[in-house]
């Protein structure tokens, strides 16, 4: 089995395409995740580390993103 991309903010609920917003995952953590079994903090801190920012800078740039694509 091979990575999943996994959108921390839901595409469903308007979450970006764009790298803050995005983590790997093997199918296993993908399902937990959707799951609610992977914290969602977690999954901030490893995309903010990946990214060089803290995790509550990726998240607010991803609520940023996704609030300016709804105001279009």
């Amino acid at each position: 089995m091979g990575l999943q991309v996994h959108h921390v903010v839901s595409r469903g609920s308007g979450g970006p395409d764009m790298p803050e917003n995005l983590i790997t995952l093997c199918a296993s953590c993908h399902t937990l995740a959707h799951g609610g079994c992977i914290d969602r903090d977690e999954l901030w801190r490893v995309i903010a580390q990946r990214e060089g920012t803290s995790p509550m800078e990726a998240e607010i740039l991803t609520l940023l993103a996704k609030r300016r694509a709804h105001s279009g």
